[in-house]
């Protein structure tokens, strides 16, 4: 998973941690899905606890910055240990707890796409103005979601994805109220760090299959709580 020595590949939970987790995870499910009709798989939006369970047995590929200078890195694109960005000037800072990525382009969209096939679940830590807003929109296998004027302090620092049939990109843009689904509360620069994919580690044959229950329950519990679309509408 990692690309020259930039990044860091991190294993998940112990495998007893994974087991009880997903066994916890199917006795929810009879609950849920009890009588009820399959729905079509979508990308989310997920918060970290969601990740952190969803990804249980996965392995993380994470890029934390730290092997970059300092500075400018030159015209996009950038390779990163776990895909590829795509801004205007990308530039690597000193943030809250090491390196982070930032860039120079403040209104063009910047956008992490190039995840091996298996990467169904993306994330990163989102450093934004509380004030700033955004559109979002993520390009998974199964179809695609659409954030519109989302607010940096709804994030709460953490910003993740996840498309049980693979994701292909996530494309985020400041807005104001000139673009699309802006309402001119603030706009300003922002930045990542920790940027992280995850992959099944290969084992057993039933641990795979548990891991998509354990997506599936959460893209279930998502889709039952409306709040956690915030921002989404439908384009015509």
């Amino acid at each position: 998973m990692e690309r020259g020595e930039r990044g860091r590949a991190v294993q998940g939970p112990s495998s007893a941690e994974v087991w009880v987790r997903l066994i916890g995870i199917l006795v929810m499910l009879a609950g849920v899905w009890g009588g009820a009709s399959p729905t079509r798989a979508q990308p989310i939006e997920v918060d970290e606890a969601d990740f952190v369970l969803g990804t249980a047995g996965f392995v993380l590929a994470v890029e934390d910055f730290e092997g970059f200078p300092f500075g400018s890195q030159g015209l996009a694109p950038l390779e990163i240990a776990n895909g590829t960005y795509e801004g205007v000037e990308p530039f690597v800072v000193s943030g809250p707890v090491g390196s982070a990525l930032m860039d120079q382009g403040l209104l063009e969209p910047r956008t992490f796409l190039g995840f091996d096939p298996p990467t169904a679940w993306w994330s990163a830590r989102f450093l934004v103005d509380p004030s700033a807003e955004f559109d979002i929109v993520v390009e998974g296998r199964s179809g695609s979601l659409e954030l519109f004027a989302v607010r940096g302090n709804q994030f709460d620092g953490f910003i993740g994805f996840h498309d049980p049939e693979g994701l292909v990109s996530v494309q985020i843009t400041t807005v104001d109220f000139s673009n699309s689904g802006g309402s001119g509360q603030g706009i300003g620069n922002y930045g990542f760090d920790d940027v992280t994919t995850a992959v099944p580690e290969p084992g057993p044959a039933i641990v795979l299959p548990l891991a998509a229950l354990a997506g599936a329950w959460i893209t279930s519990r998502r889709r039952s709580r409306p709040s956690i679309a915030r921002g989404r509408a439908a384009r015509g």
